[in-house]
């Protein structure tokens, strides 16, 4: 979802209330009549429009003339022919305004004609039109365009929230705002109001002041299929409602090229039901509203704290259409996302040891597996669909590992990845999870499982050579320090050698965090701080080291260098 823009939202709050001098933000919000008068919505020829309660058309035609400085379709809304009318009421109000008042903007008949009705239909499929010359878009104004919208096609919302003092009373409040947190306090102030005035500003914005308000840039979703066509008698107005048309046809929003016109088709296909619990909750927006000045994390976080409830459904929407329906054009991987992938094939059989003792190398995995994709990045995508699914899905449904996720983004030092972890700990661990098993379990060749701390998959160590020699029964510990690199060396004696107290250190939560924490350092400072947060892993994972270091892979790993006698 494009963050909103106050700045629309302020213009349709000037249809609220009459006394309105300014808008919020110092944007002007002061929505008069068409004759510049009063707030009323209605123009010069409202008082044309009286002809048309008294259910002759033709006479509200008369006065309608009287009136040209009102616009037209003002006076038909005035008159409210279709109400009074007999017969086809929208058509015969419009009728009677020949002139200068029937070719107002439709909207006339559209708020009293049967044909409004007709033309709201038109939306299904995709397919509708914009309802004929009736629509109030496309003035060039929010203002202009919200103050006909709140007398045709949303005017039950407009009523709704004159008619409640507290709608109002936001009003009053939010009008001086300048800065997202004035806003916020008259929303705690006045939830009822605020509510209230948040329906009708969507309707507005999002319906049919599509183009005067921005409503892409406000936060609503992408343009569905215009409105069918106005009925009989020019119901014209009503026909923009179908702006929340059909789905555009079969074809996914993938692909569009660029991720926010994807993310405006999926606001309106598969996200839609997500795109609508966070547009209808004003906590959502609120939040959304509130991160729009955020460039630092700690920004995004306390929007966060402030809104709570909001910062999840906005999640929600955001994770439906990254994650689901714009995988490529939202960078799905790169924002964390699993792509799909084949599940993992089984892992081969151990070979079995030679006389030597030697420990038999372990099959590779079958054909669909995720490992030897020839990146970690793309096996990583695999995984969290595969073999790490419980973990991904543990992840991105905590608010709070994304957190971690995001907060982390910009590290490139150990000190601002601990400070993450001191933030975001219940994320931190549910992203260790995920990282631990997509490094150790799916992906020990793509993303160096060895090198990352993990041991290397292998067969069972092999017996002792026969013969009783001596050169069997070791398991092959020392042919594991054959010139190799220490990488290598170690996951050969993680299968041999040291297989036990490498198990000790892999079913440890605490020691794979601690190893995890440790790759990036390159300080003693570091190293402290890694074992002060994971204490009781020090103990398996120095255990683990010393077997392989010092008796396994003494030459490779430069024993001597790391403390061994």
């Amino acid at each position: 979802m494009t963050r909103s823009r106050l700045g629309a939202w302020c213009a349709v709050l000037g249809v609220i209330v009459a006394s309105a001098s300014q808008g919020c933000s110092g944007d002007s919000a002061t929505l008069d009549g068409v004759a510049g008068t009063t707030p009323s919505l209605d123009g010069g020829a409202g008082t044309a429009g009286q002809g048309g309660t008294t259910g002759k058309g033709g006479t509200a035609g008369t006065s309608g003339k009287s009136g040209n400085s009102g616009a037209g379709g003002v006076a038909g809304q005035t008159g409210s022919g279709g109400k009074a009318g007999t017969g086809g009421a929208g058509g015969s109000g419009g009728a009677g305004g020949s002139g200068a008042a029937g070719a107002g903007a439709g909207g006339a008949g559209g708020v009293g004609g049967t044909g409004g009705s007709v033309a709201g239909s038109g939306g299904v499929g995709g397919t509708g039109g914009a309802g004929g010359s009736s629509t109030c878009d496309n003035t060039g104004d929010c203002a202009t365009c919200a103050q006909c919208a709140a007398n045709g096609t949303c005017s039950t919302d407009y009523q709704a929230c004159n008619a409640e003092p507290d709608c109002s009373a936001f009003f009053q409040c939010a009008q001086p705002c300048t800065t997202q947190a004035c806003y916020d306090q008259c929303v705690q102030a006045h939830p009822t109001g605020a509510n209230l005035y948040n329906t009708f500003a969507v309707c507005v914005v999002c319906g049919p002041c599509w183009n005067d308000c921005d409503a892409v840039g406000s936060g609503c979703g992408g343009a569905g299929g215009t409105g069918g066509a106005g009925g009989t008698g020019g119901a014209g107005g009503s026909g923009g409602v179908a702006g929340a048309g059909g789905t555009g046809g079969s074809t996914s929003c993938d692909n569009s090229g660029t991720c926010n016109t994807c993310a405006q088709c999926a606001s309106q296909a598969g996200c839609v039901s997500q795109y609508d619990a966070c547009i209808n909750s004003t906590d959502c927006m609120a939040y959304n509203q509130c991160t729009d000045p955020c460039t630092t994390q700690q920004c995004y976080d306390q929007c966060a704290q402030a809104h709570p409830a909001g910062a999840q459904l906005y999640a929600n929407w955001a994770e439906c259409v990254v994650c689901n329906e714009c995988p490529v054009d939202c960078d799905a991987v790169g924002s964390g996302c699993g792509g799909t992938g084949g599940t993992g094939g089984a892992g081969g059989a151990g070979g079995a040891g030679g006389s030597g003792g030697l420990a038999g190398a372990g099959g590779s995995g079958g054909s669909t597996s995720c490992d030897n994709s020839g990146t970690c990045n793309a096996c990583a995508q695999c995984a969290s669909q595969a073999g790490c699914n419980p973990q991904y899905q543990a992840c991105i449904n905590s608010t709070d590992c994304m957190a971690f996720n995001q907060c982390t983004d910009p590290c490139t030092t150990q000190q601002c990845w601990d400070q993450c972890v001191q933030a975001h700990p219940a994320g931190a661990q549910l992203y260790s999870n995920w990282a631990e098993c997509v490094v150790c379990n799916e992906c020990p060749i793509d993303c160096d499982a060895v090198g990352s701390g993990c041991g290397g998959t292998g067969g069972a160590g092999g017996s002792a050579g026969s013969g009783g020699t001596g050169t069997g029964g070791s398991g092959g510990s020392s042919s594991c320090d054959n010139g190799g690199t220490c990488s290598a060396c170690q996951q050969c004696t993680s299968q041999s050698l040291c297989s036990t107290q490498y198990q000790g250190c892999a079913q440890n939560a605490e020691c794979t965090a601690l190893i995890a924490c440790l790759q990036p350092c390159t300080s003693q400072g570091c190293i402290n701080k890694c074992n002060q947060l994971h204490p009781t892993g020090v103990g398996p994972y120095t255990i683990y080291m010393n077997c392989a270091v010092c008796q396994g892979c003494p030459v490779a790993c430069d024993g001597p260098g790391f403390g061994c006698p």
